[in-house]
């Protein structure tokens, strides 16, 4: 699966992102809201494990603008 990590707390986000891909996932990694709807333009994710309090626009907003941007993912 292509999974998009957006989290501000640096040492989770790499944490997170060995695991899932030890998992045989392709990641794409976002530090705040508005870098993961970028991202989530770019890469078209699977999933999405977003950080509710991030910083600029919190995980909720991330997910509303990406589902709104497309509404298939």
């Amino acid at each position: 699966m292509r999974v998009l990590i957006a989290d501000d707390n640096q040492d989770c986000l790499e944490t997170l992102a060995i695991l899932l891909t030890a998992a045989g996932h392709a990641i794409s990694k976002a530090r705040d809201g508005e870098e993961a709807v970028e991202q989530a333009r770019r890469m078209r994710p699977d999933a999405g494990i977003l950080v509710i309090g991030m910083p600029s626009i919190d995980g909720v907003e991330a997910a509303r603008r990406i589902r709104r941007a497309d509404p298939g993912i």
